[in-house]
């Protein structure tokens, strides 16, 4: 059976960051996760009269990931905050959040895990119309890794917290994500960019291709 064929709804959006989560402290991280997720869902899924399908794991006996994932025509409160959680879990793992910093108040975390934080919110935000695909289709190959611009986001920062932050942007790109930053510090992304453009006054002054170093 051939894929369904992807409308607006079901398609990563690009999320832009110009800094910190500005997030209160009555859920926890991953909570805090889960609701970016689920408030993306519910914004999009009735959006040209579409509703949000549950996406299930394939198989029996392995834990659920974000990958292999086949798409249901029910969707209770319960598969959707099933599904969420294990997207916000998967996403959190990418960006190197511990178990302790999930649990943790936003307030709690380090300058850096702030930002990574503010990233795991995003990357919900911008996988979320995945779930609601379109209704004459079967299954979908799975959700799709996000597309975030990065609008000056470390520029205001210590290089410090934008290299602590490197891994876990790292694993988001290498596993599929797309990352754009609009930067006056490009030094702060020394290891993390594959390709430099430099602009002034509109126009482009260089465009350098980089490997990115190998895990």
């Amino acid at each position: 059976m051939d894929p369904p064929r992807m409308t607006g709804v079901g398609m990563v959006r690009p999320v832009v960051l110009d800094g910190k989560p500005d997030f209160d402290d009555s859920l926890t991280v991953v909570e805090r996760i889960i609701r970016a997720g689920l408030d993306a869902v519910r914004a999009c899924g009735d959006v040209g009269g579409r509703k949000c399908r549950i996406i299930e794991e394939e198989g029996e006996g392995r834990r659920a990931s974000s990958s292999g994932m086949r798409v249901h025509d029910k969707m209770t409160a319960r598969d959707e905050s099933t599904l969420l959680r294990i997207l916000a879990e998967d996403v959190a793992t990418l960006l190197t959040l511990t178990d302790e910093q999930r649990r943790s108040l936003p307030s709690e975390l380090r300058p850096s895990s702030q930002y990574l934080f503010g990233i795991a919110c995003a990357c919900m935000r911008s996988m979320a119309p995945c779930v609601a695909v379109d209704p004459d289709g079967a299954w979908v190959d799975g959700v799709r890794y996000p597309i975030i611009l990065m609008d000056e986001l470390f520029d205001a920062e210590h290089p410090s917290i934008a290299e602590n932050c490197g891994a876990g942007i790292l694993n988001l790109i290498r596993a599929g994500g797309v990352v754009v930053s609009a930067t006056h510090r490009p030094g702060h992304f020394r290891g993390m960019a594959s390709r430099t453009i430099t602009l002034s006054g509109g126009r482009v002054l260089t465009d350098e291709r980089i490997s990115l170093p190998v895990r």
